[in-house]
């Protein structure tokens, strides 16, 4: 059995990822499971903890009942431009924020 948290904390480009999602400072946020699912798949297959992530699928949810979706709209645009610059990918696309109408943790 793999230890997730060692395996995440082993990679700093996607530590550097979770700490822009973490300077978002969104209710309720999640990195969802492409990102993380390419990254273990990719350990699994290869044992390489330094690859580079694959960042064609990053998602990113958040619940905040006092937001509408039209803030969400607006967020989601600040926040892609955020990343796409700290990154260094300017034609990232798939930065996606899920409105959702209750926490998926309930």
């Amino acid at each position: 059995m793999i230890d997730v948290e060692k395996l995440i904390k082993q990679n700093s480009e996607l530590m550097a990822l979770l700490k822009i999602i973490h300077s978002f400072q969104l209710n309720d946020c999640w990195l969802c499971a492409g990102t993380l699912r390419n990254y273990i798949w990719d350990y699994l297959s290869t044992g390489n903890t330094s690859s580079n992530i694959n960042f064609s699928d990053i998602d990113v949810i958040f619940f905040d009942k006092n937001i509408s979706y039209e803030q969400t709209v607006e967020i989601e645009n600040e926040k892609q431009q955020k990343i796409s610059m700290s990154l260094g990918y300017a034609d990232f696309l798939l930065f996606r924020f899920a409105f959702v109408k209750k926490s998926p943790c309930i």
